[in-house]
C-alpha cells in the first residue's frame, strides 16, 4: 500500500459521539499516560490517550454509546475494532508498526480544529497526513512483511480516532464505502 491519505466523510452515528466526547472529556477525564511501555517497535513507547471502551476510564454512558457504535460496525461489515480513543490536547500515541498483525484497516478520526495529525515513515521519509476538521478515514494496511512505523499527535487539538480493520481488504473497502456515501 503506497501512501496514505484522508479523506472526510460525515456520518449520523459518528457526529453523535464527537459532539458528547468534545461536551464532556476534557474536564472529566484523566487519559492513560504511559512511557517506556514496550521493548517491540510492534507496540507503541509512550501514549497518552483514554480508551473510550473502559467504562472505568470513560463512564458508563460514553463506554455504552461507544461500544454500541463499534458492534453495529463490526457485525454489519465483518470488522474488528482494533483502537477506540480520545485524545486530549497534548493527547499522542507514540512511534510504532502493529507489525504484529496483518491487517487492513480503516482509521476513523474526528478533529476539533484540524492541528491534530497522522505520520508514517517508509523507507526512511516521514509523511505528515494533517486531520481534516470533522470526521475523516484513512486506509491503512499493516503487516509483518511491510511494517509501517506510525503516530499520531493531538498537537493542541481533541481528537478521537475509532480503528476498524480486517484480513479482507474487501470488508474494509465496503465499509469506508458506507462512511463516503
Amino acid at each position: 500500500m503506497a501512501g496514505i491519505s484522508t479523506t472526510q466523510f460525515s456520518n449520523t452515528k459518528f457526529n453523535t459521539l464527537s459532539s458528547y466526547v468534545m461536551s464532556t472529556l476534557d474536564s472529566a477525564i484523566f487519559p492513560m499516560s504511559l512511557e517506556n511501555i514496550s521493548q517491540s517497535p510492534a507496540y507503541p513507547d509512550s501514549l497518552k490517550l483514554a480508551n473510550l471502551t473502559d467504562c472505568d476510564e470513560v463512564g458508563e454512558v460514553l463506554c455504552s454509546n461507544t461500544r454500541s457504535i463499534i458492534e453495529e460496525i463490526e457485525f454489519a461489515y465483518d470488522l474488528d475494532s482494533t483502537l477506540a480513543a480520545y485524545y486530549p490536547s497534548d493527547g499522542f500515541i507514540g512511534w510504532h508498526t502493529n507489525a504484529n498483525f496483518e491487517l487492513y484497516n480503516a482509521i476513523c478520526t474526528y478533529s476539533q480544529s484540524g492541528n491534530s495529525f497522522f505520520e508514517y515513515e517508509i523507507g526512511g521519509d516521514i509523511t505528515r497526513v494533517n486531520d481534516l476538521i470533522g470526521w475523516s478515514v484513512k486506509k491503512s494496511k499493516w503487516s509483518e512483511q511491510s511494517p509501517i512505523n506510525h503516530r499520531a499527535v493531538a498537537n493542541g487539538d481533541r481528537r478521537i480516532t475509532l480503528t476498524f480493520s480486517s484480513k479482507s481488504e474487501n470488508d474494509v473497502d465496503s465499509f469506508i464505502s458506507y462512511l463516503l456515501s
